[in-house]
């Protein structure tokens, strides 16, 4: 082959390389959104919006968008499960309530000397 036909093809082969770099290089990313198998065109979303969902333990929650489809089901907790704090009882008493397996406070129970409707002064816990 001729010297002069490589003298002629590698400067082509580089201008072309730098043009398809440069268009390449200033061209706006492609939006690339994973599609899950079975997954609806009606499953979109818009980031930031959420809808309402129940998780396999029974617990209400809500599903955030991620990439255009609904994520999994996220318990909506007020406590941890499992922890205890202080509640008002009665006038003068305090009582305990325990956070449920669902995120939720449980009611305000008395101590052991107070019955429903009870009234137990302050110190003694006896009526």
């Amino acid at each position: 082959m001729d010297r002069r036909v490589f003298l002629y093809l590698i400067p082509a082969i580089m201008f072309v390389s730098l043009l398809y770099v440069v268009a390449h290089l200033f061209a706006p990313p492609k939006a690339v959104v994973p599609t899950e198998i079975g997954a609806d065109e009606g499953n979109r979303c818009a980031q930031g919006e959420t809808i309402a969902c129940t998780t396999p333990q029974g617990c209400a929650g809500h599903r955030p968008c991620q990439l255009g489809h609904f994520g999994e089901c996220v318990p909506d907790y007020e406590c941890t499960p499992g922890e205890t704090m202080s509640c008002p009882y009665d006038v003068c008493t305090m009582g305990r309530k325990e956070c449920g397996q669902c995120g939720k406070w449980g009611p305000c129970i008395g101590p052991p000397e107070c019955g429903e409707g009870d009234y137990c002064p302050a110190g003694n816990g006896s009526a």
